[in-house]
């Protein structure tokens, strides 16, 4: 009697794969099911690779998007620091200015000071 693929792998389901592989290597399965055993093995054995492959992509996609986020706060820190840098910039200037105008209201106090004198 021949059996189908749909007749045997319900029954390997039930079994689970571990112990379909130890009656395959007993030689537990006559030989019109051999076939249809190992043909499920290997369903079994590619739908793992599948998964395995589909968490690998979702691992490299979760990475992927991690790395996009830290080069986003990476140029906004960037960003800030150059903004930083030009604000600082001003205020150096400022305070040039600001020490300059002391120092020519000094030589003009100065000066005045020296012609109250005379």
């Amino acid at each position: 009697m021949t059996i189908t693929a749909n007749e045997l792998w319900p029954e390997l389901e039930a079994d689970g794969e571990d112990t379909v592989r130890k009656k395959l290597v007993q030689g537990s399965y006559g030989h019109n099911k051999v076939r249809l055993v190992e043909e499920w093995l290997l369903r079994k054995d590619e739908e793992r690779e599948r998964k395995s492959k589909e968490e690998e992509n979702s691992i490299a996609r979760d990475m992927l998007s991690a790395a996009k986020r830290q080069a986003s706060a990476s140029e906004a820190a960037a960003s800030s620091a150059a903004e930083q840098a030009r604000i600082a910039r001003k205020a150096k200037n400022v305070a040039i200015i600001a020490m300059i105008i002391g120092i020519i209201i000094a030589i003009a106090n100065i000066i005045v000071s020296l012609c109250l004198q005379k």
